[in-house]
Parts: C-alpha cells; structure tokens; sequence
C-alpha cells in the first residue's frame, strides 16, 4: 500500500510506530526493505518520498527487522555497513 509521503523530515521508526502503519517503531526496517533503492538513510527521509508499505509482513520478515532494528547503532560508518547487511540478509530470504 503506500503510505503517502512524510509530512518533514522523519525516520523510518516514526513512520512505522503510526497507527495507519505498524504501531511498532521496531519494524521500521520492513519498511527500509521495500524502499531502500530510494533511502539514502533511514534515520532522515525527504520531504515527498512516497513509501512502500508491506502490509501483512510475515513472522520471519517481522522477527529479523526487530533484532536488527534493536542492534543497530554506533558510527555512522558501522550503521551504514549493518544497514547494508540487513539488506543482504533480507534479500537471500
């Protein structure tokens, strides 16, 4: 479905803790799955990027985008790498 554009510059957690989307700020990277050829970063969206949003994810997609999102962190350089990764990994499902 798509979930219209960020109203400001926002975060993909934000976006996926609204009641129209996930109500979880942690399956923010399912969202990241589906739009990541036009996220630069998932932390700060454009203004007028229209998303993607998967709308019955299933249990394995929901479980790896929750540990990922709970154990990304640290240099910009480290979260881009893991950010990469996650892609890979999801990717390969």
């Amino acid at each position: 479905t798509d979930a219209g554009p960020p109203e400001k510059i926002t975060p993909l957690w934000r976006i996926a803790a609204k009641d129209s989307v996930y109500r979880n700020p942690l399956w923010w990277p399912l969202i990241y799955r589906s739009n990541y050829a036009q996220i630069h970063d998932p932390d700060n969206l454009n203004v007028g990027q229209t998303l993607t949003i998967e709308l019955n994810p299933d249990d394995a997609s929901v479980n790896a985008a929750v540990k990922f999102a709970k154990r990304r962190e640290g240099t910009p350089e480290v979260v881009k790498k893991m950010d990469k990764e996650y892609l890979r990994a999801a990717e390969g499902k």
